[in-house]
């Protein structure tokens, strides 16, 4: 079973403009006063601060995205450190408890995860590790390099890997807002993506909140608790971006010529866009 539940909202990147932290916690007071009026019996202690600024870049192969066709993405965070994700992700549970993805670092650690949107639950399984600022990332064998076993992974060792989307994102975390919600805590978090250092506005912006619990035995009361709290985020509609797309399948469509190669006279194109 999964041991970390995320629910993820995607808001309305305007109204993060300039003051990203005062609207943060603008957003965490109407979800306070939407959650009293839904009958919620708990409450969100403490306030949003910035947490992390950081870039983040996805690699994947052009004009075949062997990694997204497989179900899979590679990811890079760099702040004082460099830290690289590789996650596979899909719409069956049993599909992602079944895949084991080790890295090579010492310091590598793993977790299975299910992700709720508005549009679609998926399960993914990921390890995470930081690596040396010195490794290069331009060839597809160095995924394999970082993460040795990764079920089901196959690639083109000496293809060109590149960043999705020529984008690099600077992103600014806000988290310090939680809530007791039983045998566990609920812990929110707004992501800001900008597309460039000095944007005042944001590319994408995202509130979410985590729910962990070693075993994956979370109690009804946390269920049900989770579920009212993400129903009432999806139903803030002066917050809420509706035909907003999940930040993964926004970086792989924000060029889609990325992962369109040429088709040969007579073949089906291939599509690599995911539900998530």
């Amino acid at each position: 079973m999964p041991t970390s539940r995320e629910y993820k909202v995607l808001l309305s990147p305007s109204l993060f403009a300039n003051q990203p932290k005062n609207a943060s916690n603008a957003y965490l007071a109407d979800l306070k006063a939407a959650l009293a009026s839904a009958g919620f019996d708990r409450t969100i202690s403490g306030t949003f601060a910035k947490n992390d600024e950081r870039t983040v870049r996805f690699y994947d192969s052009p004009g075949s995205c062997e990694l997204r066709a497989q179900s899979y993405s590679f990811r890079e965070r760099v702040d004082s450190k460099r830290e690289s994700t590789l996650k596979f992700r899909s719409t069956s549970q049993s599909a992602a408890a079944g895949v084991t993805i080790k890295g090579s670092e010492s310091n590598a650690s793993s977790k299975f995860e299910m992700d709720k949107t508005a549009s679609v639950v998926a399960y993914s399984r990921s390890t995470k590790q930081d690596f040396s600022t010195g490794k290069n990332l331009n060839k597809m064998k160095d995924i394999k390099d970082l993460y040795p076993i990764a079920t089901g992974l196959t690639v083109t060792g000496d293809a060109t890997m590149a960043v999705v989307s020529g984008l690099t994102i600077y992103e600014k975390t806000y988290d310090g807002a939680i809530s007791d919600i039983g045998q566990q805590a609920a812990e929110f978090s707004v992501s800001l993506w900008y597309l460039n250092a000095s944007a005042t506005t944001p590319a994408v912006a995202e509130a979410s909140f985590k729910v962990e619990e070693s075993d994956g035995d979370f109690t009804t009361k946390v269920t049900q608790r989770s579920e009212l709290i993400f129903t009432t985020m999806t139903q803030m509609a002066s917050w809420v971006a509706p035909t907003a797309i999940p930040k993964t399948n926004w970086v792989y469509q924000y060029h889609p010529s990325f992962c369109n190669s040429p088709t040969p006279a007579g073949a089906a194109a291939s599509s690599t866009a995911m539900p998530f």
